[in-house]
C-alpha cells in the first residue's frame, strides 16, 4: 500500500516503511515563478521540477506578460522632450529633463551687411526647438534675439545733402548782385539831375513838395509880372 510522490516513496501500510521508487508525476506542491530583473523560470515548489526553462522577460509597459514581474527601471537618461528609457525593459519612466538637450546644434556668428541681416553665435535644440546663448543650453533666448540688423547706409563725402542750402550757388548769386551794383556809374545823369533839382529848391519845398495846382498858380503870376514889365517898357519908348 501507500502512494509514492515526487519527493517520497510509497510507505507500506503494514510496516510503515518506504519502498519502491519516487513518482515524479505526483507533485505535492505547485509550480511557481523564479525570476530576477532580467529573466524568469517556472518550477514546482515541492521538488523543483522546472516546467518553463529560464528565459528573458516578455515586457509590456514595464511588466512581464508571462510571470508578472514588474521592472524597477534603471539606466537611461531623460532629455528636454523624452523621459529616460529603462536599460532593462526598454520602457520610458520618470520625468523629462528640461535642461538636457540631446541635439544642440551650434550656429556660428554671421556679420550683418548693408544687404543682409546677420546673427549672433547661438545654439539651437532640434528636439524642443528652443534657442540658447550658451553651449550648455541653460540660457534660453528668443529667435528674434539671434538676429542682427542690416548695416545702415552712411552718405559719402562726394554726395550732396539736398536738404541743406547750396552755399556755392548763394555765393555766386551774391557776387553777381555785387558786380551789377558795382558796374553802375556813380555820375548817372538821372541821379545828378535829381540831386541838382532837389538841391536848388528851398528846404521847405524839398520836404513838402507842392501839388500840381500850386505850381500852376506860380507860373501864372510869373507870366503876369513879365507881361506887366513889357507893357511899361513900351510906354517909356513912346514918351521918348
Amino acid at each position: 500500500g501507500g502512494t509514492a510522490t515526487c519527493t517520497e516513496k510509497a510507505k507500506c501500510k503494514f510496516c510503515n516503511k518506504e519502498y519502491g521508487d519516487l513518482d515524479p508525476t505526483n507533485h505535492t506542491g505547485k509550480p511557481v515563478w523564479d525570476f530576477d530583473s532580467k529573466e524568469h523560470e517556472k518550477k514546482y515548489d515541492c521538488c523543483g521540477e522546472v516546467t518553463i526553462e529560464r528565459e528573458p522577460h516578455e515586457w509590456n509597459a514595464g511588466e512581464c506578460t508571462e510571470c508578472g514581474y514588474k521592472c524597477t527601471h534603471s539606466g537611461g537618461k531623460a532629455t528636454c522632450t523624452k523621459k529616460a528609457t529603462c536599460d532593462i525593459c526598454g520602457s520610458e519612466y520618470g520625468d523629462i529633463d528640461p535642461n538636457n538637450h540631446g541635439k544642440l546644434t551650434h550656429i556660428d556668428k554671421v556679420d550683418a551687411t548693408h544687404d543682409k541681416e546677420g546673427n549672433i553665435e547661438y545654439w539651437y535644440c532640434e528636439e524642443c526647438g528652443k534657442y540658447f546663448g550658451d553651449k550648455d543650453g541653460t540660457k534660453e533666448i528668443q529667435k528674434a534675439d539671434t538676429i542682427t540688423d542690416k548695416l545702415k547706409d552712411t552718405p559719402s563725402d562726394d554726395k550732396k545733402d539736398n536738404s541743406k542750402p547750396d552755399k556755392t550757388k548763394d555765393d555766386t548769386n551774391e557776387s553777381k548782385t555785387d558786380s551789377s551794383t558795382a558796374e553802375k556809374p556813380k555820375n548817372d545823369s538821372s541821379e545828378i539831375k535829381a540831386d541838382s533839382s532837389t538841391a536848388d529848391k528851398p528846404k521847405s519845398e524839398q520836404k513838402n513838395p507842392q501839388t500840381g495846382s500850386g505850381s500852376g498858380m506860380s507860373l501864372w503870376l510869373a507870366m503876369l509880372l513879365i507881361s506887366g514889365g513889357a507893357a511899361m517898357g513900351i510906354k517909356k519908348k513912346h514918351k521918348k
